[in-house]
C-alpha cells in the first residue's frame, strides 16, 4: 500500500465532520456506540482467547459465561454433536485453517484499535498512543499476508480494485447520496 492508495481512499472519505460530530453528540448515538463497542470488546477477547488456544496451543482460561450458553445455543439449534464437529473440523484443508487464523488474526487485532477510541470515549484526556496504532495496523497487515498467500492476491491488486470499485461508486468525492444510491453490479464488475 502506498501513498497513491492512501490519497485515492481519502478521496472517498466522509469527512462532513461537523455533521458526524453533532450526530455523534446525540446521547442516544453515543451511549449505543459505546455500549456496542464494550459489547464488540468482549466478544473479541473471548474470539481472541479461542484463536490462542487454537492456533497457538495456549492454555485456554475458563469463558465467560454468556459465550459458553451462546454456544449450547448454536449447539442446540445447528444440531452440531461432537462427531459432526469433528468431520467438519477433518474436512478443513490448510488453506481453509489459514483463512480460518487470518480472518480471526484480523477481527482480533481490529479489537485492539477498537479498544483505543473506547478508552478515549470513557475516560478524560486520553492522548491516543500512536506508536500502539500503527503496532496494531502492522498486526492486521500480518494476518492480511497470511491471507494473501494463502488464497493466492497481492496487496497491491486489493487496492487498485478497491479504489476502482470507490470511483465507480464515488466518481468525484464521497456524497451522502451516493452512498445510499449504489449499483452494486456496476461495483461487482470492476472487482471481477
Amino acid at each position: 500500500m502506498d501513498n497513491k492508495f492512501i490519497k485515492d481512499a481519502i478521496r472517498t472519505e466522509s469527512n462532513d465532520f461537523r455533521s458526524i460530530e453533532r450526530r455523534m453528540s446525540d446521547e442516544e448515538n453515543y451511549k449505543v456506540m459505546l455500549a456496542a463497542t464494550d459489547k464488540a470488546l468482549r466478544a473479541l477477547d473471548e474470539l481472541d482467547q479461542v484463536k490462542k488456544a487454537i492456533f497457538y496451543g495456549k492454555k485456554k482460561r475458563a469463558y465467560e459465561e454468556e459465550f459458553v450458553k451462546y454456544g449450547d445455543f448454536l449447539k442446540d439449534n445447528y444440531d452440531l454433536n461432537n462427531k459432526d464437529i469433528t468431520d467438519k473440523v477433518r474436512n478443513l484443508t490448510e488453506k481453509d485453517l489459514r483463512l480460518f487464523h487470518s480472518i480471526i488474526g484480523i477481527a482480533t487485532e481490529s479489537s485492539e484499535l477498537l479498544s483505543t477510541i473506547h478508552s478515549k470515549m470513557t475516560e478524560e484526556d486520553l492522548n491516543l498512543d500512536i506508536v500502539n496504532l500503527k503496532e496494531e495496523v502492522g498486526d492486521i497487515l500480518w494476518y492480511m499476508a497470511i491471507m494473501a498467500d494463502s488464497i493466492g492476491f497481492s496487496f497491491e491488486d486489493v487496492c487498485d480494485k478497491v479504489i476502482a470499485k470507490l470511483k465507480v461508486r464515488y466518481p468525484e468525492k464521497f456524497s451522502l447520496e451516493k452512498a445510499d444510491v449504489r449499483s452494486l453490479d456496476k461495483e461487482r464488475s470492476v472487482l471481477d
